[in-house]
């Protein structure tokens, strides 16, 4: 596997070496982009090439972290992105930086085990579950009174495919349903009809909180 490109997008500047150096023992990556913004970053990538994973500042002047996060989305589908935070976030931010793509979202304060951990499982499993997002994935989902409770009652109530299809909607990349149709050799309107049957099932209206679900009750088998 490949050593992963690290980028630190923040305004202080002892922030960003601070992270850098706690990253220098982190055996399955290297920092090569310091960024002030969104911004600065956005010009940098020009220059550096690939990026695996950034590191976020929520506040930063210019181009703030949400915004970085939305710039992101559209322009660089596999980096996976980490906010850093130095205040405690309210449910709507924590919500608006899952919907654009954050992966975790983690304090500035972290020290050197909790961060490599967190990189460890962003670069493996797509998200790094701390309590923080696992309040926000897991509390926040619709549980209706008909709910099925327990993880394999979950799995019991939808078939092989709908498992297929919601591994492919809650892909990395969050590729559109008419992308999904293609990867799995279906229609669209077969792809629309097996989602709306698995929203239905699983008590949730959109694809946040599909995923939201999926994090809930681990019905994703593979690195997101």
């Amino acid at each position: 596997m490949h050593s992963l490109r690290i980028a630190i997008v923040d305004d202080h500047r002892m922030v960003c070496y601070g992270i850098s150096a706690m990253l220098n023992t982190w055996p399955r990556g290297e920092v090569i982009l310091l960024a002030a913004n969104g911004a600065d970053y956005e010009q940098a990538i020009a220059n550096v090439g690939r990026v695996d994973i950034a590191l976020i500042d929520a506040c930063m002047p210019v181009r703030d972290g949400f915004s970085t996060l939305e710039w992101m989305r559209t322009n660089q589908h596999d980096t996976l992105p980490i906010m850093l935070l130095c205040y405690e976030p309210s449910p709507e931010e924590v919500s608006k930086a899952v919907k654009l793509g954050a992966r975790s979202m983690i304090s500035k304060s972290i020290d050197k085990e909790e961060l490599h951990q967190a990189l460890d499982q962003v670069s493996t499993t797509g998200y790094y579950m701390n309590e923080l997002m696992r309040s926000h994935l897991t509390g926040r989902t619709k549980t209706p009174a008909s709910f099925p409770e327990g993880r394999e009652q979950v799995i019991r109530c939808l078939t092989k495919r709908e498992m297929e299809v919601i591994e492919e909607i809650c892909a990395h990349d969050d590729p559109t349903y008419a992308m999904v149709a293609e990867r799995m050799k279906l229609s669209t309107n077969t792809i629309h009809a097996h989602r709306a049957s698995i929203f239905e099932k699983l008590g949730v209206s959109n694809r946040q909180g599909l995923l939201r679900a999926a994090f809930n009750w681990k019905l994703l088998r593979r690195s997101r």
